[in-house]
């Protein structure tokens, strides 16, 4: 009887282990989505993009990953489609003033008060 109990305890043991790996995986994961989304602790760094005009939400959400301001292009693009607001980014063109601690919804605001302020050449690029 002794080895019956042995066997469904290292039956169970060996059930829960990875259910409990998974479960830590899914919550670091979570974690990080979160402070990406909500910036909760990110640091404060300055940076600048310039964009054309033609970029797409893809090319915008690269250009925020490369400069440190987001650190998951895909999540932020399923963040602008899921509120509906890819017509702020598309139709951006010129220079725009981040800091990489803002939370997504700090980000698409940026856009859209900076958008006034970028005159139609700028760089070299023109702006339609």
């Amino acid at each position: 009887m002794i080895s019956n109990e042995n066997t469904s305890f290292a039956r169970a043991f060996g059930t829960l282990i990875p259910i409990a790996l998974l479960a830590l995986l899914l919550s670091a994961l979570t974690i990080s989505f979160a402070n990406d989304i909500y910036a909760f602790v990110k640091s404060d760094i300055p940076t600048t993009l310039y964009i054309d005009g033609s970029e797409s939400i893809d090319g915008i959400s690269k250009q925020l990953k490369n400069s440190g301001v987001i650190k998951n292009p895909n999540i932020f693009k399923l963040y602008v489609l899921s509120k509906g607001k890819q017509d702020i980014l598309e139709s951006f063109c010129g220079e725009i003033n981040l800091n990489s601690n803002l939370s997504y919804r700090q980000i698409l605001y940026e856009f859209n008060a900076q958008k006034a302020n970028n005159p139609p050449f700028l760089r070299g690029i023109y702006c339609i």
